[in-house]
């Protein structure tokens, strides 16, 4: 929403306002997969390092 607002072609820009190009659409998704993998990869690293609960209570 942000790269749209700022770079968009709306909110009356004169005709000389360029956008962004599909490398920059490409640019953002790879980086919000990357984001999401990473955050998937520790939450999954740390609930697997740590016993069950019932071990826990022990």
């Amino acid at each position: 929403a942000n790269l749209r607002s700022l770079y968009g072609t709306g909110h009356g820009k004169d005709g000389k306002h360029r956008g962004l190009q599909p490398r920059h659409a490409r640019l953002a998704v790879a980086s919000a997969v990357a984001f999401v993998d990473f955050v998937t990869e520790t939450y999954r690293d740390r609930t697997q390092a740590r016993p069950p609960k019932s071990e826990v209570d022990k």
